[in-house]
This record gives structure tokens, sequence and C-alpha cells, in this order.
């Protein structure tokens, strides 16, 4: 299903809006919108930020500020929650102010000045689309992604110390990367089995308790593995060309 697909777009570390695209989809389609097509954004994602939207006649306006808006320049539309409603407002119909994360993924600064929005693309929430379930769901995107970059990072580790010799014989003989390559894997099994309760936990209500605690398993999981990662890596695991590198920043992002 769609947490399958988000875990292996984790995996590759693949540079495209899978997780946003799917959570505006939700706010969308859960509030009787039509979902446009192509890539979408969602927000407010940032902690203590707050977008109003307000009815204006047979239209809406929205207005605020959104900061941290994951790929919000390359999006055809941005979708915006609010306490009550839901909007989806054209690119070009925003500010936006590039920026970038720890990863190199857009992560940008949006301004919405008193926007106007049609009726068909913007109405009241629908039944448990608000501010607060689009935090709880957007840290359960979080946790499946990063249990698939989990997975990975480990696979590149095992192949790095399996293939360098050193001191003539390969880093996967020498007892202390042994040991590191042994707690590896059970930290990225925790972190699937976190993540794919979370996923049953939102297919049957409420999640809140389960994604927290799958998004705090992941996290130390995410910690542990890409750490040791770039230990047993050395240099090599930094470098632009080499792979790891792509999956360990996206994890600590």
């Amino acid at each position: 299903g769609i947490a399958q697909r988000a875990r292996v777009a984790g995996r590759y570390a693949s540079p495209v809006p899978v997780a946003e695209t799917v959570l505006a989809g939700w706010a969308l389609a859960g509030s009787g919108l039509k979902v446009p097509s192509g890539p979408l954004a969602i927000a407010p994602v940032a902690a203590g930020d707050a977008i109003e939207i307000a009815k204006a006649g047979e239209s809406w306006t929205v207005s605020g500020t959104a900061r941290h808006v994951p790929w919000a320049r390359h999006a055809d539309h941005i979708v915006v929650v609010g306490d009550g409603a839901v909007a989806a407002v054209p690119r070009g119909d925003c500010r936006i102010e590039e920026g970038a994360n720890m990863a190199g993924e857009p992560n940008d600064l949006v301004t919405f000045d008193k926007v106007r929005v049609d009726a068909g693309a913007a109405g009241p929430a629908g039944e448990g689309i608000g501010p607060d379930s689009l935090w709880v769901m957007g840290a359960l995107s979080r946790a499946v992604l990063m249990s698939g970059g989990l997975e990975r990072a480990f696979e590149h580790t095992v192949r790095y110390t399996s293939e360098r010799v050193q001191f003539g014989r390969a880093l996967s003989k020498f007892q202390a990367v042994q040991e590191e390559t042994a707690i590896m894997p059970g930290g990225a099994a925790a972190a699937d089995v976190a993540a794919d309760a979370a996923v049953a936990a939102a297919e049957a209500g409420d999640p809140t308790y389960q994604v927290a605690a799958a998004k705090t398993r992941v996290g130390q999981a995410a910690n542990r593995v890409a750490g040791s990662s770039h230990q047993l890596h050395g240099a090599m695991g930094f470098t632009h060309e080499y792979p790891l590198q792509h999956n360990t920043r996206r994890l600590w992002v």
C-alpha cells in the first residue's frame, strides 16, 4: 500500500515529495475536496505556525506564513490545513523564499497574503482533519520513510565492511566491527515493527500513541545506525559520490 511505497522511497532516498503529496491528498479527500494532479506540498509543518483560512462570500482567503515547508517551490499546489478548514493554494499565488535542509532538499518559507481560493478548492475540514492530526500523520510518514532509510544504510555498511581490506583482512573480520554490525540490524528491525504498528493504528482509528512510540523508536535507531555506519565507513561515507550520505543525512533531518 501507500506505507510500503513510502518505505521504498525512504530506502532509496528518493528526492521527491512522496509523503507530502500523500498527506495533502489525505487532508483534501478527507474534507470532501478534489485532489489536484501533480506534486503537492502541505503546510503548516513547523511548531507554532498557524495559517488562517476564512470564508469570504463564495470563496475563501488564506493568510499567514509557514516555515520549513518541504518541496514548496516544486509543488503544483500547497495544501493548507487550518483550524476548521482546508485549502489547496496554487503555488503561483504564494510568495516563496527558498531554503534547504541538511539533506539538500527544498525547505521553503511560504507566505500567503490573503490569497483568494475558489470554493471548489477550499472548504470546511473533514472529521479528524486539523493541525493536530496533520502533526501526527506527518510524524507517521517520517517514521515510515526513516525505516526504509535505516535498512539501506545498514546494507551499505555490510557491503563496505565485507569489501574493504585492512591489515590483510576484510573489516568484517574484526571483532569490534562484527559487534557493531550485529547491533545495527536489531535497531533497524525494531524501527520497522514500530512503524508498521503505527500504520496499523492509523488505519484503525486514532494512532497518536503508536505514532509517538514509533517516531521515538525510529529516531533512536537512526542515531545509532547512522553514527555507526559513518564510523565504519570512515571518510568514504561522507563523499558526495558514495550513496550512504544520501540516507544518513535524511535520517538526521
